[in-house]
């Protein structure tokens, strides 16, 4: 059964997210380790040999992205970010040197280009970079709507310091509870999320925070310490409410990212 809307964007042609669903429920492995951390892992060999992987990207292309409801547009950008992603480690395979590539970073790309800002697949007619999914996602506006932070929760860069790629995909009847689910899961892992550190300190927490942090004053209403008392541990929100109750600012520090990738290459090394 394909996972859609009755009415997607009201028109047109409807994403077959169930392609994807099955891509990631094959190949995805929840609670795995990867360089001493535990992290969802994706088997990248497999995904590129499963046949669905390729129709899921072959129909995005004439996909409808006009008329979307908030689910809809951020069910179809967060699973055509991860996809892309992963799609750019399994066609780039080869760093500079020869070598296989470590990570998302140091992949192949054309001169004068980033990883982030070379083509990276078609979406409704058009060509998209990560840049640009990225962007639109951080900046919906062109499509009437307002960004929601926990976004950067669930689009995946293929890194080890990353969200967890979701071993579903996103879809608009579920979209709140699964991208909920998506941030405390993130932020449960003392790695890569958050961590009380000791004697009461502060909050260590991901660079994204850091790197991002304009979002969620700007255009989510919220900020970084009350997003992250939001949907921390408990002993990562007591750390903040302590701190805020006194009114005081919460330190805050941030794990160095891990940018390896968070699967094994498709390619002989």
């Amino acid at each position: 059964m394909a996972l859609v809307g009755c009415c997607w964007g009201a028109a047109g042609a409807a994403p077959d997210f169930s392609l994807w669903d099955g891509v990631l429920k094959r190949h995805v492995t929840p609670g795995g380790m990867r360089e001493g951390a535990k992290i969802n892992v994706v088997d990248y060999c497999g995904m590129k040999k499963d046949p669905a992987f390729a129709q899921f990207l072959k129909q995005l292309e004439t996909v409808n992205t006009t008329g979307l409801s908030r689910q809809e547009f951020y069910a179809l950008f967060m699973n055509v970010y991860n996809v892309f992603a992963v799609n750019t480690l399994i066609r780039s395979p080869l760093a500079p040197t020869g070598k296989c590539a470590l990570g998302i970073r140091n992949v192949t790309v054309a001169a004068g280009t980033t990883v982030w800002d070379q083509p990276a697949g078609i979406v409704g007619g058009k060509m998209w970079s990560l840049d640009g999914v990225e962007h639109l996602l951080r900046d919906p506006t062109s499509m009437g709507l307002k960004e929601d932070c926990r976004a950067h929760a669930c689009i995946v860069c293929d890194g080890v310091s990353c969200p967890n790629l979701r071993a579903e995909a996103y879809v608009p009847d579920r979209l709140d509870a699964q991208m909920d689910d998506n941030v405390r899961d993130w932020l449960a892992s003392p790695y890569k999320g958050t961590l009380a550190l000791p004697d009461n300190k502060g909050v260590e927490a991901s660079a994204i925070f850091k790197w991002f942090g304009s979002d969620f004053s700007d255009k989510c209403n919220t900020t970084v310490p009350d997003f992250l008392r939001k949907y921390s541990p408990p002993d990562v929100a007591a750390v903040i409410e302590g701190f805020q109750n006194k009114g005081a600012e919460v330190p805050l520090s941030y794990f160095d990212y891990n940018w390896d990738a968070n699967g094994v290459m498709p390619c002989d090394c």
